[in-house]
């Protein structure tokens, strides 16, 4: 799952400051995955997913979603669905270490019960 999320995560890895720490872009990096797996509990229903994670993030940090965010946060979404959209499973837990002048990320997921 690791190469397949930093990969999905592109449009938001872009975004981070130069000289963020692991803590900051593990925190992201968090977004990504809560924007990955409300695509997946939406069914592909990209504004209901955008709608459930600003909505969180906004709870979270006590304040709106900044424009900036938002636009990254709906550019995740349609790349979940346009590029991983045979992809099911759920993002459980993303961490990043810095090894050398790089991070490293690792992302675990679970995929999710058959349909009934």
């Amino acid at each position: 799952m690791s190469d397949t999320f930093v990969d999905y995560a592109q449009p938001l890895l872009e975004r981070v400051p130069p000289g963020c720490t692991p803590g900051q872009l593990r925190r992201a990096l968090l977004i990504a995955s809560g924007v990955w797996n409300a695509v997946v509990a939406k069914r592909g229903d990209i504004d209901g997913a955008v709608e459930l994670v600003t909505r969180t993030v906004a709870e979270e940090v006590r304040q709106p979603v900044p424009r900036g965010w938002l636009a990254t946060i709906e550019r995740l979404a349609v790349r979940k669905l346009a590029r991983f959209d045979d992809d099911d499973r759920i993002v459980t837990d993303v961490d990043v270490h810095l090894v050398g002048d790089r991070f490293r990320v690792l992302a675990s997921s679970e995929s999710p019960p058959p349909a009934v």
